[in-house]
């Protein structure tokens, strides 16, 4: 290999590695905000936002819904929320 192949490799593993090591921060500090944001949130919004996640659902899709489905999202949501008060009491 030559020397200017080799430094070549070397210039461009080395940005590869930085890309790497920008796009790994980046995630941190999404992963950061998110979580951050999350525990601003009261423990009321909280239990809804675990909820929705286990119904596979955002507050997005439930604004679109018909109000007849959002009203039934919305009992159940209500249901869970009252479950696990329940539980959480003993």
């Amino acid at each position: 290999m030559s020397s200017l192949q080799w430094g070549y490799t070397i210039s461009n593993n080395n940005h590869n590695s930085i890309n790497s090591q920008q796009r790994q921060v980046s995630n941190n500090n999404s992963a950061k905000t998110t979580f951050m944001e999350f525990m601003q949130k009261s423990p009321a919004e909280k239990m809804r936002a675990m909820i929705l996640k286990e119904m596979n659902l955002t507050e997005e899709q439930i604004k679109n819904l018909s109000p007849e489905q959002r009203k039934k999202v919305e009992e159940e949501i209500l249901e869970r929320m009252k479950k696990k008060l329940e539980v959480s009491d003993y």
